[in-house]
This record gives C-alpha cells, sequence and structure tokens, in this order.
C-alpha cells in the first residue's frame, strides 16, 4: 500500500465516517475517549454514537452531558446488552450518506492521527475492513505481567494483530473501521456471539470476497484486566465464543488455537493419573517450566520486574481460553446466545 494521503477537501463528502463506542460502565474512561475521538475527527466525522448496554454507573450521564457540548455525540441504549446487538443497533441508526464506520472501545487509548490513518487504509487499499494493531499495557505490576504475555507469543500465538507485523491482507485482526453497507449486506455481527463477534464476522466477509487490510500504523493502547479472577473470566469467555465460531463455520482451527484446550486436557489428565504414579507429573512440570523459560526471555527483552508475574499471568490464559473452548464445544446450540450457554 502506497502513501497516499486522504484529502478532506475533496474525499469528506464521500467518505464521511461514523464513531461507534459501545460501552457497559465505563465512567472512569468514557469523557477522555470521546475527548480523543472528537478531537481529531473535526470536519469529517458526522457523528459519535456511544451505545450502552445498560450501565449501572455514571457513563450515560457523562454521555449525554458531552452531548449537549457536541452536537455530533448521541447516546443509545442496547437493551441487548451484548456488544454485537449494540454494534448493529448503532449501523442500523447511521445517516445514511456515511460511507465507514469505526468501532471503537471506552478503555483504550487511540493515537491522535488514529481516524485519519485508518481512513488512509481503506480508500488506498480497497478493503471492506480495516483492522489494527492492539497492545496491551497495564497501570499495576500485575496488568503489566498481562500486557507483556498478550504481547509475546506465549500469549497469543503470534497473532499478528497481537504481536505486530507488517501491512498487509489478513483474514482476521482487532476490528477498527468498516465499510458500513458491506457490514450491513452481509448481515452485521451474528448477536448469538457475545465474544469471538469479530472472528466470526471475518469468516462471512472472507468468504462473501471482502478484503481485510491490518494497518501497522495504527495501534491501539488498551488495559488488561486488573485481577487474576477477572483475566480468567475474559480468556473462559473468548474461548467459549471461538468455540461457537467453530461449531458454527466448521472452519478449523489454527495451532495456536488448538494448544489451550489440548494443554487442558493433557494436563488435567496428567495430575489425575498422579494419584497412581508421580511420574505423571512430569508433564505439568514440562508446562511450567516452558511457560517460567518463556517468562525469563520476556523479562531480559524488556528488562521489567513485573514481567516475571508472566509464570500467573499466561497460565490463567491459557487455562481459561482452553477451558472455555472445551465448554463451548459441549453446550453449543446453534441460535441460543453464548451466555445464555454457559
Amino acid at each position: 500500500m502506497g502513501n497516499l494521503a486522504f484529502d478532506f477537501a475533496t474525499d469528506a463528502e464521500t467518505a464521511l465516517v461514523a464513531i461507534i463506542i459501545p460501552t457497559l460502565n465505563e465512567e472512569d474512561h468514557i469523557e477522555a475517549t470521546l475527548d480523543a475521538l472528537a478531537r481529531q475527527s473535526l470536519g469529517y466525522c458526522k457523528e459519535i454514537i456511544v451505545v450502552d448496554g445498560g450501565s449501572s454507573d455514571a457513563t450515560c450521564a457523562i454521555v449525554r452531558d458531552y452531548a449537549d457540548r457536541d452536537d455530533r455525540v448521541r447516546l443509545i441504549h442496547n437493551a441487548n446488552r451484548l456488544q454485537s446487538s449494540g454494534i448493529n443497533l448503532a449501523v442500523s441508526q447511521l445517516d445514511p450518506d456515511t460511507r465507514y464506520f469505526i468501532r471503537a472501545d471506552a478503555h483504550s487509548v487511540y493515537p491522535e492521527d488514529f481516524v485519519e490513518k485508518l481512513l488512509n487504509a481503506a480508500v488506498s487499499s480497497g478493503a471492506q475492513s480495516v483492522v489494527t494493531r492492539l497492545k496491551a499495557e497495564g497501570q499495576t505490576c500485575f496488568q503489566r505481567a498481562v500486557g507483556m504475555v498478550s504481547n509475546s507469543i506465549i500469549g497469543t500465538g503470534g497473532a499478528i494483530h497481537r504481536v505486530g507485523g507488517d501491512s498487509r491482507f489478513v483474514d482476521h485482526g482487532h476490528h477498527a473501521l468498516f465499510d458500513r453497507h458491506y457490514f450491513a449486506t452481509i448481515g452485521g455481527y451474528d448477536e448469538s456471539f457475545a465474544t469471538n463477534e469479530d472472528a466470526e464476522f471475518d469468516v462471512r466477509l472472507c468468504a462473501a470476497g471482502g478484503k481485510i487490510w491490518f494497518s501497522n500504523d495504527s495501534t491501539i493502547t488498551y488495559l488488561p484486566r486488573s485481577t487474576p479472577k477477572a483475566l480468567a473470566c475474559q480468556y473462559f469467555a473468548y474461548g467459549a465464543g471461538r468455540a461457537r465460531n467453530l461449531m458454527k463455520h466448521r472452519n478449523g482451527l489454527r495451532l495456536r488455537q488448538l494448544l489451550p484446550p489440548l494443554t487442558v486436557l493433557v494436563v488435567s489428565m496428567c495430575m489425575a493419573l498422579s494419584l497412581s504414579s508421580p511420574w505423571f507429573l512430569i508433564v505439568p512440570l514440562i508446562y511450567l517450566l516452558a511457560v517460567g523459560f518463556a517468562t525469563i526471555l520476556i523479562y531480559n527483552k524488556l528488562k521489567a520486574r513485573c514481567a516475571l508475574a508472566g509464570i500467573i499471568a499466561a497460565p490463567i490464559m491459557h487455562f481459561s481460553w482452553g477451558a472455555g473452548f472445551i465448554t463451548g464445544l459441549t453446550t453449543y446450540r446453534r441460535n441460543l446466545p453464548l451466555q445464555s450457554q454457559l
């Protein structure tokens, strides 16, 4: 892809963009997110829609107050609560002239030229979707450890939208910008997905002949979960969503997606068998040694003490994802929302 610049003077009328932000209890982050995205999209963003899934904190009040100061901002309520439903609802209410929309997260940090770079990538690549890298950076030591693991092969298996790479066409990434009409044409997000709706959408987009462009210069920074329990719940849901995607499309797994459930099964079996013979403990020990070695490599590379907490974070991510995947396989029913099956 070349360095074709988006010309606001000539392209704004044909490439108007909307920003959609799904929220649920984001009072600590939503105003900063609105500030960042509203400031950099002046002149070519007609709408900034916050679609709220039933916040019990001050999120909605903050958004309504912001809307009084910026008439592009509006709040809509998502009775179904799921992000997939919220995005679909917001897209259905977009101005008819809007060509692109950006899906933004309330608890992320965006570079100052994020919107412009996404539009550049969409126009120059001709892709129907532009995805970005999602880089985790924490505030507490545990969060930083989760971030370091997430940004490495040990945490996410080398996925390009996690570890980075050259800009190119891909089959999946962290969702950022969409051709609004193409999104609607292929049915939007599947609202039976509580998680993994992005990967499921990408399967249908590619099957329909659409293209996904990974933009390496539009990195989003996000804050990882702050406790082991929250991290476990997050990755359990991720694994269950991936299982639902597999059962719907029968599209197979990559090695990095196959390893967590296999690890859960093999380690659990060996732990049980160790009651009859302690030799079976060798397999769990090998796993822990491998995680420990990888954690030390991360520490040596980044020179950050908190990286050593990766010895805790990585197994939580692996085993929670794997357990969620196995549970998702065994509880799958096609038309029932995932959260109702678990």
